[in-house]
């Protein structure tokens, strides 16, 4: 997927969830602020209740949504027969996109009224929706290719090497001087064994090798802006500096990456079966009771 492409599409991704939410707000706002009881009398009931033609249809396509984003981004993760169908962090953005919108559109599917099985189905979903912000976010710390995979040891190694001939002789020297102490102030021999399975130490490690990262470009900055070369080309070595260190404090910080996401999937992936079990037990039980919306 080409660059520009690339951003109508999360263009496109945002303004959906966005535009869904809004409007579906604001049009059923009158009819979600009232009492369960006092609903049936409203004009929008038959249109906006769960089982209504709006309502119903909400869930019908919240949840094809959500089966589509799992489903399709598992099947291009595990089956290498596929790798060359498009880059992997663009099939994560549509995973994110459809498991974002499907449960807005779930949630407008209840009209706000929750109890017995599907509460805690809903919840599930919740719980399922702010653990994958919580993934996302450390999804993106681990250093990966263009295609979305993850780079190994000696992969950021070789990037860092690449990224280093690009500088001039004396700022090259100078950042190697950094590296050095930056691996050192990391304990970088700690580093390199952490095998730990306590998140704490691995939440703890990730804030002081930031911490040393922040201080480190701070010091490249400075250096930088004393020498006598147009504003242009000081962005562009900084830009570069930045690149480097954040390339090996993300190498300092794999094993601790990967420690975070193993207790993530154990938090996020019993909720997130949870959640489509009782779903489908909800969609059996609704179509056995006669549910066929506009079929």
């Amino acid at each position: 997927m080409k660059g520009s492409l690339h951003k109508l599409t999360i263009y496109f991704y945002f303004i959906t969830g966005i535009f869904s939410f809004f409007f579906l707000s604001i049009y059923g706002f009158d009819y979600y602020k009232l009492p369960i009881e006092e609903r049936v009398f409203s004009a929008k009931h038959q249109i906006l209740k769960p089982s209504g033609l709006l309502g119903h249809g909400l869930g019908i396509i919240g949840s094809l949504m959500m089966i589509i984003g799992v489903l399709s981004y598992m099947i291009r993760k595990r089956w290498r027969k596929i790798n060359k169908l498009g880059y992997l962090k663009h099939w994560l953005e549509f995973h994110i996109f459809m498991c974002s919108v499907g449960p807005i559109l779930v949630l407008f599917h209840t009209a706000f009224k929750f109890g017995g099985i599907i509460s805690i189905g809903f919840w599930s979903m919740v719980i399922v929706v702010l653990s994958g912000i919580v993934g996302r976010v450390i999804y993106v710390q681990l250093p990966k290719t263009l295609q979305g995979e993850n780079l190994s040891k000696s992969d950021i190694e070789n990037n860092i090497s690449d990224l280093i001939h690009k500088l001039s002789p004396d700022l090259k020297e100078k950042v190697l001087n950094v590296l050095v102490e930056l691996d050192e102030k990391s304990n970088k021999n700690y580093v390199a064994e952490f095998t730990t399975q306590k998140l704490t130490d691995s939440l703890k490690l990730i804030f002081k090798e930031n911490s040393i990262r922040k201080k480190k470009i701070k010091e490249l900055k400075f250096y930088i802006n004393q020498q006598r070369i147009p504003i242009e080309d000081k962005k562009y070595l900084l830009k570069i500096s930045e690149q480097i260190l954040a390339l090996r404090t993300k190498e300092h910080l794999l094993n601790a990456f990967d420690n975070l996401l193993r207790h993530w999937h154990i938090f996020h992936l019993p909720f997130a079966l949870s959640m489509f079990i009782l779903m489908f037990i909800h969609i059996i039980v609704a179509i056995l009771f006669g549910a066929k919306w506009i079929f």
